[in-house]
């Protein structure tokens, strides 16, 4: 994604889909800046804790004038855009059907390490679960993965500096609600005499938006960060599967690794993508099966927007 618009990609882009259309999609990141002082309204204060300001609006242009609002901004419009329209839009049904296809998604990417990977119905049948379940579970030969998939928005209207509690209740029915889900299914497995010995890893799958370093202070229960769910994106969950499948590592020796760095304060990592930086971890930043999705949108995408076709490159 960081390289989608370097040169030579948008060359591709128009080679084969034409300029019209690659032109009329990039339309879409400039806005002009009475629609941005209309939608965005009066700073409130917690917005002066953002990175950056005008994270939603990469470019604005004024009096025939077009400035850039950096990088970051850029990115997080183009590699969120379509959630955010979700997460904005008022109908039910678009917001269900998107919960639905991440979920799925997840459930694919999952499948591509080529162990044997449960559903949630399965995960109740398999483990006899009663009470809240997990939506997956990986069993690896030493090693039960669970996996609760959440697809809120989990930050969109979160405060950037608030108590404790306030963010135990805004994430009350995601992020704890999960944990608690896969602590009751952990505790199912660890009854099943065929994996009662195995390592169980528990894992809270986002689409990305939700970067937590540490989530002991969402639990009242006093639980050891040790035995709390590791919170990954579905883009470092890719990542993870790309590693795997490369035979750098194991899924389990990954997660094995993250929480030993945890108890060792001049290794400990903040995020599960910094242990994907470093060998043996590391693998392509653009694996074969992200770009073929990718593309693969792009072509719908483009395919909605119409226009000619053309085959020259963007100047």
């Amino acid at each position: 994604m960081s390289d989608a618009f370097a040169p030579e990609y948008l060359r591709e882009l128009a080679t084969a889909f034409g300029v019209p259309k690659v032109n009329a999609f990039l339309q879409t990141f400039v806005l002009p800046r009475d629609r941005v002082l209309q939608e965005m309204g009066m700073p409130t204060e917690d917005e002066w804790f953002q990175p950056n300001l005008m994270y939603r609006y990469p470019f604005v242009i004024h009096e025939n004038e077009l400035y850039f609002f950096g990088v970051p901004g850029m990115r997080r419009h183009f590699e969120y855009a379509f959630s955010d329209i979700v997460v904005r839009s008022n109908d039910p049904r678009a917001r269900e059907l998107f919960e639905k296809w991440f979920e799925d998604y997840v459930g694919r990417s999952l499948e591509r390490v080529g162990e044997t990977v449960l559903t949630e119905d399965e995960v109740r049948k398999r483990f006899n679960v009663v009470g809240p379940c997990c939506d997956f579970a990986v069993l690896t030969a030493d090693t039960v993965i669970l996996l609760e998939a959440k697809n809120k928005a989990l930050v969109h209207n979160l405060p950037a500096a608030e108590r404790a509690g306030t963010y135990q209740s805004r994430l009350k029915a995601t992020v704890v609600k999960a944990e608690a889900q896969l602590a009751n299914v952990e505790a199912h497995v660890r009854c099943t005499p065929e994996f009662e010995r195995l390592k169980v890893q528990k894992v809270t799958v986002t689409y990305g938006d939700l970067l937590l370093g540490s989530g002991r202070f969402l639990y009242s229960d006093g639980k050891d960060e040790i035995d709390l769910p590791l919170i990954m994106s579905i883009d470092q969950l890719e990542r993870l599967v790309d590693a795997v499948l490369s035979g750098n590592c194991t899924m389990n020796a990954f997660f094995a690794e993250f929480k030993r760095r945890r108890s060792v304060p001049a290794e400990r990592l903040f995020s599960p993508a910094q242990l994907l930086s470093l060998p043996p971890f590391s693998a392509a930043r653009q694996p074969k099966h992200s770009l073929d999705c990718f593309n693969e949108f792009l072509s719908q995408l483009f395919e909605r927007l119409g226009g000619q076709e053309e085959t020259t490159n963007i100047p």
